[in-house]
């Protein structure tokens, strides 16, 4: 399903990349950033022209980055992706593609060094793929669920999908995350429900170690704009895109937004008396549900987070004894849209709440990534003081890179200066090390309208950096 389409190997420096030309009359810095020469970096800044940087994972030895080249709303599919390896001292790197009719949907890095992917294909199949840590393919399997059809609907009457799929919506319906050398894999499906899987590798294919219903089929309606061009954050398809992190322990966590029927649904098959939190009026108000399973896929429990507006979860991270989930609150109660703030959630390993608020910076905010340590402290990434449409999704102004360090939960948020860019700015993916701070994302991207006229006009500047961890 997901043959390797294109494979190289070269020696490569990390200077920035090759100048596109200048920017449109539109683009400029935000003002407050700082420039490149105030932050000491562990290594050179990567600019890669033409592809935003997804997501960055890192080992002792290299830096792994799923790359992808931004899409506009008018594709069937975003733009494709590739795996690009790093090695951290000599800067060779390695490419991975799959088949031009997949997308890889997530990558997971293992302690051996191998990589794991979800790669999703024009039905919407999925399949999951090992790369050792030269990129070569050693397996490729289908993930194929007889009980598929059989979960319970919260709808009556609505006809059972038989065939595993990934949601229509948006190929990121699937996420993976390492456990061990196996792998969680988690689907918000077709149906609209949420199945997790744990797969072991053997004799060149996976297995599946056990399958675990985590939310019951619903019927999910849409937020669709009615213009644009680009769907800035992923915001349009961010409830049909589950968030899945494990910890050293092989316990998996899940979390979906939970808005319309979700909570109901979730209480009416499994009992367990989750309600939605008090909240002001508002008719499109949502929470987030939360979900760990144990390393033998048992549920433990499901909370219900978030707080008294609106929340979207875009991210998730656990270490040790606790779970962080981030994304973004509406500030205001009723129908006022015209600001968003950054959300985080944390709890630990019993359930019990941590901390759940909201962090305000300037304009409006959002987290699309985050780490966490044993110790508890936290890395956040993602985007601020940009400008939305007050009754709609349409992001009006461009947004700077966010990057955020606390302590612990409820700590003091300390915010990381980093290079300025242009036109709108994303820290899409953190990783923390030990003394290190990793960020990947973009400068130089389109906002909701930026192609409107022109389609050429939908493109970003992949970075990946990196900051001393105890930069303040």
């Amino acid at each position: 399903m997901a043959a390797i389409a294109a494979c190289g190997n070269a020696n490569t420096g990390l200077g920035p990349a090759p100048d596109a030309g200048p920017p449109p009359p539109e683009a400029s810095p935000p003002p407050d950033a700082a420039p490149d020469a105030a932050v000491p970096l562990e290594w050179p800044l990567l600019r890669t022209a033409g592809r935003s940087a997804a997501r960055v994972l890192v080992s002792p030895t290299r830096a792994v980055i799923l790359e992808e080249t931004l899409g506009a709303l008018d594709q069937v599919d975003p733009g494709p992706r590739r795996v690009r390896s790093i090695d951290r001292v000599t800067f060779a790197e390695r490419l991975w593609e799959p088949s031009p009719a997949s997308r890889i949907a997530d990558v997971a890095l293992h302690p051996s060094g191998a990589l794991s992917l979800a790669v999703v294909d024009e039905a919407h199949r999925i399949a999951v793929v090992r790369l050792d840590a030269d990129l070569v393919p050693v397996a490729d399997t289908p993930l194929v669920d007889a009980q598929a059809g059989r979960d319970p609907l919260h709808l009556p009457g609505e006809p059972p999908d038989a065939e595993l799929r990934a949601n229509f919506f948006t190929a990121d319906s699937v996420r993976v995350a390492p456990a061990g050398e196996d792998l969680v894999v988690a689907v918000l499906t077709a149906r609209d429900s949420v199945v997790a899987y744990r797969l072991r590798l053997a004799d060149g294919a996976w297995t599946t170690a056990w399958r675990t219903l985590v939310e019951p089929a619903v019927a999910l309606v849409p937020f669709l704009p009615i213009g644009g061009s680009f769907d800035t954050f992923g915001a349009i398809v961010a409830w049909f895109r589950p968030s899945l992190a494990t910890d050293g322990n092989g316990n998996a966590y899940v979390a979906v937004w939970a808005g319309q029927q979700r909570i109901p649904a979730h209480a009416t098959v499994f009992g367990d008396g989750v309600e939605p939190l008090p909240h002001d009026a508002f008719r499109r108000d949502s929470d987030a549900l939360l979900t760990k399973l144990d390393a033998s896929g048992a549920r433990l429990w499901t909370r219900v987070i978030g707080t008294r507006n609106e929340d979207e979860p875009y991210a998730m991270a656990a270490a040790a004894d606790e779970v962080v989930v981030v994304g973004r609150s509406r500030r205001n109660p009723g129908e006022d849209n015209s600001q968003w703030d950054p959300w985080l959630a944390a709890l630990d390993g019993s359930g019990a709440l941590l901390a759940s608020r909201t962090l305000p910076f300037d304009a409006s905010g959002i987290f699309l990534g985050v780490a966490v340590d044993a110790s508890g402290a936290i890395l956040v990434g993602g985007s601020d003081g940009w400008q939305q449409n007050p009754e709609g999704l349409s992001i009006f102004t461009y947004g700077a890179k966010l990057l955020v360090a606390l302590p612990r939960a409820d700590g003091e948020p300390a915010r990381i200066p980093l290079p300025a860019g242009p036109r709108h700015n994303e820290v899409r993916s953190v990783v923390s090390t030990p003394g290190t701070a990793w960020y990947a994302g973009h400068e130089d991207g389109p906002l909701t309208h930026s192609g409107d006229a022109d389609r050429a006009e939908i493109h970003a500047t992949g970075v990946v950096g990196t900051v001393p961890s105890s930069q303040p």
